[in-house]
């Protein structure tokens, strides 16, 4: 199960590089948001602490529900049509991401962690997630 949510998570990041509209990142907002409510419910299970579980309802209920219903109206009631601009073209940053990707899982393998028996598969996801969100921050010129 583990290893599912970590890559849905990674294609999910993925697609952010494919999209050409700023209101399909939405959707793939709340899937991230129902991707990470379901880790830490999967955490919450094997480890029972009952923190994690609070942790999963709230970002189900606001990070993949609210949220997203509010910038869906947001859209639609200033009626923004724009397109993703960005500095590199899609195969260019697809490229970047895949190899931002690869070393992003090379630098997580080599952290020698205490105890890497309930989160081994979320660390390399983890870093590999912030080196692709800073690239997105910076090859998107508005976002």
């Amino acid at each position: 199960m583990d290893l599912l949510i970590g890559l849905g998570l990674l294609i999910s990041t993925i697609m952010l590089f494919q999209i050409r509209k700023i209101s399909d990142s939405i959707g793939i907002l709340a899937l991230q948001s129902v991707l990470l409510s379901l880790t830490a419910g999967v955490m919450w299970f094997k480890t029972g602490i009952s923190h994690l579980l609070v942790a999963a309802i709230f970002t189900l209920l606001v990070k993949a529900l609210l949220i997203p219903y509010i910038l869906y109206y947001t859209i639609r009631k200033i009626d923004i049509k724009r397109e993703v601009e960005r500095f590199t073209t899609q195969y260019t940053s697809l490229l970047i991401a895949l190899v931002l990707s690869a070393m992003g899982y090379y630098i997580a393998s080599d952290l020698n962690l205490p105890s890497k028996e309930y989160g081994e598969t979320y660390l390399p996801v983890s870093v590999i997630l912030i080196f692709l969100g800073t690239f997105i921050m910076i090859d998107h010129k508005k976002l």
